[in-house]
């Protein structure tokens, strides 16, 4: 009889380009809610700036050299939504999403 293999929860529900990081983000305590490997973004909690000193040491064990963290407060009626989205760039050094000038945006008019 051969051994049984030994099932790994991140190898069936997590994208194998960030399962690596996202299998160490939470052996090390940071709690993803969210990530996709096509994209390259994983999201996790955020209670203070501890975490983001943490999700630098474990990319870092990682070999991890260039990423995107993203404090994101969101209050939509009220209701407060905190979270740390982390960008990694394509094999182009580019990543999803880029914080630039909204060129829609209107300006108010101070008097």
């Amino acid at each position: 009889m051969g051994k049984k293999e030994k099932y790994n929860w991140y190898d069936e529900y997590i994208e194998k380009p960030v399962r690596k990081i996202v299998e160490n983000l939470r052996k090390n305590g940071i709690n993803t809610t969210y990530s996709c490997g096509h994209e390259m973004i994983i999201q996790c909690e955020y209670y203070n700036n501890k975490e983001l000193t943490r999700i630098y040491t474990i990319l870092v064990e990682l070999n991890i050299k260039n990423y995107k963290a993203i404090v994101i407060d969101d209050i939509q009626e009220g209701y407060r939504n905190t979270f740390v989205e982390i960008m990694l760039p394509d094999k182009n050094g580019n990543y999803i999403y880029e914080l630039k000038d909204n060129r829609d945006f209107i300006k108010n008019v101070l008097k």
